[in-house]
């Protein structure tokens, strides 16, 4: 590497150039950790770059950045490395500019990875053409990005990550994010920079989806079977293509219209409940503003059978129990002492009865009755009926000879 004399002589061992962007160092000291858990690979045809984490002993692709590679004349240089050293901020310069850059990360040599630049270590001057030449080639060599990409590279990936630089028709296994926000100052802040400050600021934040499969309506169950509250939920951030659901909470359960503990939820208890949903991915969200909420509502339902062993009976007149053999369970309850009995007699009265008075009821007419038994479903509150008919024989009359035969015997 080559340095400038006047460089040299003013800040001696302190300062670093380099030739890629033919940068400077004059900022923190670069990160010692080596633990790495991702892999980045950067597409340059495409100007996509994909992490990748490993898990069971692959590496799967969770994140898509746009980023800025270098142009034509002077592209980034294929192959794989790993990254070196992490600065927050970083002087670049060469033969036609002189700007500051955060976020960077040596990859190799004098290559790097950053953010947009900026005119100087503030905030809010970062260059206009910078930023809106994301999505194709504009650098020396190095990588650009936006702040809220080079920020979730710098603050995950450490030194020993490894980067490989390659060029493809396909942008990557989760595509292309699209980013459309244009920078309408010459210097402004960064659109992605979560900063409180950043009035440009342009995130809306992770976006959480509800399948239309999640089930609206859930059976009872005795045994208090659990049901995943978070089942067919998730979050995205929309800006890396990232799946954040991960960071998904619930905040509030509520079981007609009363808040209940989450963590005690279970298929027992019926009723409406209202669970609220919440995310918030500080890479799209500014600092100090709440994230995304969506709500979803289901129910916990009961279902009520009335069992009659005989829908048609025969009885001598006299009989009594209009609810012989008449039961009625729902799947959280046995309902039949509530059971309500209407019963229509041969003349076409009807009247209705308790379960205890049905019980007791006399069938003192010959004839035909209609009857309609009803229960009351738990949940959702609603009737339940069957019916059955009951066939009452007339008491025989006794004869000349059977009257006298009883006449002696009293």
């Amino acid at each position: 590497m080559k340095k400038k004399s006047v460089l040299k002589k003013s800040l001696g061992l302190f300062l670093t150039s380099a030739i890629c962007c033919t940068s400077l160092a004059i900022t923190a000291a670069p990160s010692s950790a080596k633990s790495p858990k991702y892999y980045i690979k950067i597409n340059t045809r495409k100007c996509v770059a994909t992490a990748y984490i490993k898990k069971g002993g692959k590496w799967k692709p969770i994140r898509a950045m746009y980023c800025a590679p270098g142009k034509a004349s002077t592209p980034t240089p294929l192959g794989t490395w790993t990254m070196k050293a992490h600065w927050p901020w970083y002087h670049m310069s060469g033969a036609d500019y002189s700007v500051e850059v955060r976020y960077a990360i040596q990859t190799h040599g004098d290559y790097f990875m950053h953010s947009c630049c900026y005119h100087s270590r503030k905030k809010s001057k970062e260059y206009k053409g910078n930023f809106n030449g994301l999505g194709s080639g504009k650098t020396h060599g190095c990588v650009r990005f936006g702040v809220m990409d080079a920020k979730w590279i710098y603050e995950h990936c450490k030194n020993g990550t490894k980067v490989t630089y390659y060029r493809s028709k396909k942008a990557g296994p989760l595509g292309k994010p699209q980013i459309k926000i244009k920078n309408k100052n010459k210097i402004t802040w960064d659109p992605t920079d979560p900063d409180k400050k950043n009035p440009n600021f342009k995130m809306k934040g992770a976006k959480i989806k509800i399948s239309k499969k999640k089930p609206t309506k859930i059976k009872y169950n005795a045994k208090g079977k659990k049901y995943r509250l978070d089942y067919g939920v998730t979050a995205i951030n929309p800006y890396a293509n990232q799946d954040v659901t991960d960071q998904l909470k619930i905040t509030k359960l509520t079981l007609n219209g009363k808040s209940i503990s989450a963590k005690k939820f279970s298929t027992k208890k019926v009723g409406k409940y209202k669970v609220t949903y919440y995310v918030r991915d500080k890479y799209c969200t500014q600092n100090g503003k709440k994230g995304n909420k969506k709500t979803f509502t289901f129910e916990v339902v009961d279902s009520t059978k009335i069992n009659v062993t005989e829908k048609t009976r025969t009885v001598n007149e006299g009989a009594k129990n209009a609810v012989k053999g008449v039961s009625a369970k729902s799947l959280s309850k046995n309902l039949t002492t509530q059971i309500k009995t209407q019963i229509t007699d041969p003349s076409g009265k009807k009247k209705t009865f308790n379960y205890e008075n049905a019980k007791n009821y006399v069938f003192n007419q010959a004839g035909t009755y209609k009857i309609t038994y009803t229960a009351v479903n738990p949940y959702p509150k609603k009737n339940v009926t069957a019916t059955a008919t009951v066939k009452v024989k007339a008491a025989p009359k006794a004869t000349e000879q059977t009257a006298a035969a009883e006449k002696e015997t009293a």
